[in-house]
């Protein structure tokens, strides 16, 4: 992570950050603004922490741990 860090441009990687952080935020596809924020070197995590800032995070249901039913209704 130190190297990845010290190699990359830290300027760059933000901008990237935030465009994605806008994408998010609105209505727009966060395809093409993850992929340039990862090509500029944003860690995965960096980029996870962007989403679960905007989006925040949702526990999946008991049934989704357990292999329980589906969302259709049906037990798999």
């Amino acid at each position: 992570m130190a190297k990845l860090r010290a190699w990359r441009c830290q300027e760059r990687v933000a901008e990237a950050l935030l465009r994605m952080r806008r994408a998010a935020a609105g209505s727009d596809n966060v395809v093409y603004p993850m992929k340039d924020a990862l090509s500029a070197g944003a860690t995965v995590g960096e980029v996870c922490d962007v989403l679960r800032d905007t989006w925040g995070t949702h526990p999946p249901a008991a049934a989704d741990h357990a292999g329980g039913a589906d969302p259709a209704g049906a037990t798999v």
